[in-house]
């Protein structure tokens, strides 16, 4: 992590929230291990993993579903059932959009029910940029922590 600096967390923080499966988390930590500016490290972190989300959205957005169908791996009325529950519970979708595994399938969902693209940056912004304060503020508490028990 040291020899990519910020443009690595940058990076790093992208590709996981895309189809790859990566621990930004640990990518966040060592950042602020290496002594890089919480704020920055919060501000590059949330950049480069909700612009990630929003790449797997316009995938699902530009016609995935269509890909699918044809392949038969989807059939209509399953993409209807997602669309409506996309529409019925999208800001909640998008504001956990930072969980694993199942983050990316809702933003996925959310592309392709064409869900609104100002609420979904929104509140996949929400989550994203809460989830690395926490991660953030949490490591500095533990170093703290681990300092006051020596």
């Amino acid at each position: 992590m040291e020899a990519y600096g910020l443009w690595g967390l940058f990076f790093g923080t992208f590709l996981s929230s895309t189809i790859l499966p990566f621990p930004s988390e640990a990518l966040v930590v060592a950042c602020i291990a290496l002594g890089y500016d919480h704020f920055l490290v919060l501000m590059i972190a949330s950049f480069g993993n909700i612009l990630g989300s929003l790449s797997t959205y316009i995938l699902g957005y530009l016609g995935l579903t269509k890909i699918l169908e044809r392949m038969g791996a989807i059939d209509h009325k399953r993409v209807q059932y997602f669309r409506k529950k996309s529409h019925q519970y999208g800001a909640l979708l998008a504001f956990f959009a930072f969980l694993p595994i199942f983050g990316d399938a809702f933003v996925l969902a959310l592309g392709l029910s064409r869900y609104s693209i100002l609420k979904t940056v929104i509140f996949l912004t929400l989550g994203k940029v809460l989830r690395y304060m926490i991660v953030i503020f949490g490591t500095e508490w533990f170093v703290r922590l681990f300092e006051l028990l020596k």
